[in-house]
């Protein structure tokens, strides 16, 4: 579950290929094979070579087949989950097609042929997984518990996240008091500079396309000055300087809110965390936009130097309904054990959640209760591109630090300036606010909204996904057991993307 959110790090088994391509088929939209892959290797085989060479390629298109149709399944999940209605229909036929595809790969399982090839069982077994944990959290959200817990046994799962999360508390929890710190803001942004991230960070803007981001899993993120430089001294030393009123910093939507909920954070966090007379040194932000369906792993915002935040922030453009909550918990990294609390932080417009960094934290898939819209006809494939984006979970995230860390290429990337983006040809990062960030008028908005700001709903975290099974083990969460390895714990996310070359070469989705 150690997945740092400053820095993200991935894992491979050493007896894992570096990469794989299975080879590109028409519509399937991966890249091509390279001519380096393993599997772009083909000499002139003839005799029984030959129909061992054949074997394997006919098992390499089953795979890309198998590969494109889960892509597909995808789209169609984000797809539904994009719009109003139940959706019933929809997310049986993706049940219906995943249990497909799971019947398609299992008879694979020991096959002497696909024993010969360990390139070609490591993508059988990655796709397996990847089926099987989609169809476990539609079964789950679905209320077929004894569906889900036959899948989550053959992947190995001890725990799964709790209904609590999942679904959502069935009766009011009462709260507790969380040990670190978690607070949530409503309206902590001036209406203005809302409506300027939330155009920055539209569903067609510039960003998406011009940094990768719908495209490349990898994390990336950038560094917010906090200095105010808005006005000058209201008392000129010299004609030629101006008034206080009239000068005003350009700065990106995105920096200006860093510096809004800094304030903020200034004004709410208890005093063991921000002491008096100490300040954020450093702050860096980073942006999401994800279908209702997909979730974020749990995860600590760790630098590669070990640097944790003091705060990290999480501020919701979108509105209500679009997107699972957030998830704080009561874990740190010194802890040998399960977190046994946590607390739900639902989405809502302008709303803005601030917790202790230490926290281990993530985000919940949306609940099974939206609907697809009518099958887009082959004449529109814009109506059909706007009705599977017709809503997303789209959040800013500011991590709040005492000093830069040590990060990884990607992380932390200064603000390209005019000259930089002009040569790149960028134009998102010309997006300019208007929103004044002087002293005085960021003081004022945080004490506005401090004022408003509010507790968590408690929540329990994690289930058994066999009680009994785990008991007989000495490993259930009444006996309260050590942290066991990611891959016991079943959230419910897998890739919402493409599915990444990587996830096919024996690597998991951490």
């Amino acid at each position: 579950l150690l997945v740092p959110g400053l820095g993200q790090k991935t894992m491979a088994p050493a007896d894992c290929p570096a990469s794989i391509d299975i080879d590109a088929v028409p519509g399937s939209g991966h890249a091509p094979l390279r001519p380096s892959s393993p599997l772009a290797k083909r000499p002139r085989l003839s005799g029984p070579a030959a129909s061992i060479a054949s074997a394997t390629a006919a098992r390499r298109a089953a795979l890309e087949d198998v590969r494109r149709r889960l892509d597909e399944v995808q789209r169609c999940w984000n797809a539904v989950s994009g719009c109003c209605g139940d959706g019933s229909a929809e997310l049986q036929a993706i049940c219906d097609e995943l249990r497909l595809l799971l019947a398609t790969l299992r008879p694979q399982v020991g096959g002497a042929g696909l024993s010969e090839g360990r390139t070609e069982e490591f993508a059988r077994r990655g796709l397996e997984r990847i089926a099987r944990d989609k169809l476990a959290l539609l079964l789950l959200q679905a209320g077929d518990d004894a569906g889900a817990r036959e899948l989550l046994q053959a992947d190995g799962y001890l725990y799964r996240l709790s209904d609590d999360v999942l679904l959502g508390p069935r009766d009011r929890v009462p709260e507790r008091p969380c040990p670190g710190f978690a607070r949530c803001v409503d309206g902590a942004l001036p209406e203005g500079l809302l409506r300027e991230l939330q155009d920055a960070f539209a569903l067609g803007a510039a960003f998406w396309k011009e940094t990768g981001y719908l495209d490349v899993d990898s994390f990336f993120s950038f560094e917010a000055p906090l200095c105010s430089h808005d006005a000058l001294p209201s008392s000129p030393s010299s004609p030629s300087q101006p008034a206080r009123s009239a000068v005003r910093a350009r700065r990106h939507p995105a920096v200006a809110a860093a510096m809004h909920v800094a304030e903020i954070a200034r004004s709410v966090a208890p005093p063991e965390l921000l002491q008096p007379g100490e300040d954020f040194g450093y702050a860096e932000w980073w942006c999401h936009s994800k279908p209702h369906c997909a979730g974020h792993l749990l995860h600590f915002d760790q630098a590669d130097d070990g640097h944790l935040p003091i705060l990290s922030t999480v501020l919701y453009l979108s509105g209500a309904g679009v997107g699972g909550p957030t998830l704080v918990t009561d874990q740190t990294m010194e802890d040998a054990r399960l977190a046994r609390h946590g607390w739900l932080c639902e989405p809502r417009e302008n709303r803005l959640l601030l917790f202790d960094g230490r926290l281990l934290h993530g985000h919940a898939p949306g609940r099974c209760c939206r609907s697809a819209p009518p099958p887009p006809s082959a004449a529109a494939p814009e109506a059909a591109a706007s009705s599977a984006d017709a809503a997303k979970r789209c959040t800013l995230m500011v991590a709040l630090c005492r000093k830069k860390p040590a990060i990884a290429p990607g992380a932390g990337c200064p603000m390209p300036d005019a000259k930089e983006a002009a040569r790149s040809g960028l134009e998102w990062s010309t997006a300019c606010s208007a929103s004044l960030c002087d002293e005085d008028s960021l003081h004022r908005n945080a004490q506005a909204a401090a004022a408003r700001s509010g507790g968590l709903t408690s929540a329990a975290i994690w289930a058994d996904v066999d009680a009994a099974a785990n008991r007989s083990r000495g490993c259930d969460l009444a006996s309260s057991p050590p942290t066991p390895a990611p891959t016991r714990c079943f959230q419910g996310i897998t890739p919402w993307r493409r599915i990444p070359d990587r996830l096919l070469a024996g690597e998991l989705f951490e």
